[in-house]
């Protein structure tokens, strides 16, 4: 999971006449790309279903977090922990016993920020065969979003109303180009502030000590590998 926007909107929006629309579907993309990237706190804990055909009745459950304090971010898939500040970005692998640290300057974390936390709306408009609105109930809005050449051709997109956050995406997966999957069910919950306990969790002196080529792993994670980039031999 490249970060929380990317991992919602693979999703194209170009608008064609022959469909009925929502309110405006452009200014829903936005709202929700305002609500993550604009909140100054900010949690979701999000599960992923993973069905390999129509018939599955024992989809593949994944489970992860994503949490934001100011300029801070966390988040966490299985075994593998992110932790990215504008100084530095660290990644932990619990199963590896390894941790991969990188010191960032301004230029860098700005990068990271368009890479991990932004998508390009006008691109995203342009790869899409066409967006259906289907309608808004119990505060939720839901789109489907159609691609007959993609890898995933269908897209159900269920956004909070009041909000602009996603609740819910659904990819259904081009059979004819990707035979693994039938469809993989992204669901949204918890969405909130994070709470005074969890900023302990942007906190790189769990994991390392010092910095530059002093960058050491903490007694807790003494037995694990660290790994610098910025000066690897």
């Amino acid at each position: 999971m490249r970060s929380l926007v990317y991992l919602i909107v693979t999703v194209s929006i170009t608008v064609f006449p022959a469909f009925v629309f929502g309110q405006n579907a452009k200014e829903d993309m936005q709202a929700m790309n305002t609500f993550y990237n604009g909140a100054s706190s900010f949690k979701s804990d999000i599960q992923v279903k993973i069905f390999t055909d129509k018939s599955d009745s024992s989809p593949l459950i994944q489970t992860a977090k994503v949490r934001k304090d100011g300029k801070r971010f966390f988040s966490e898939l299985g075994d593998v922990k992110m932790l990215l500040s504008e100084n530095s970005l660290l990644m932990i692998y619990e199963k590896d016993k390894r941790i991969i640290y990188r010191g960032i300057n301004q230029k860098d974390y700005e990068a990271y920020m368009k890479s991990f936390f932004a998508y390009n709306l006008d691109s995203i408009i342009s790869s899409y065969d066409s967006i259906l609105y289907k309608g808004t109930e119990n505060d939720q809005k839901e789109y489907r979003i159609y691609n007959s050449k993609g890898q995933i051709n269908k897209t159900e997109l269920y956004l909070n109303s009041s909000t602009g956050a996603m609740n819910k995406v659904v990819y259904f997966y081009n059979e004819k180009l990707w035979g693994s999957y039938y469809k993989v069910v992204i669901s949204f919950i918890n969405q909130g502030s994070i709470s005074s306990a969890e900023r302990n969790l942007f906190s790189e002196k769990k994991y390392i000590t010092g910095s530059g080529k002093n960058v050491k792993v903490s007694s807790e994670y003494i037995n694990y590998h660290l790994i610098n980039t910025n000066y690897e031999d």
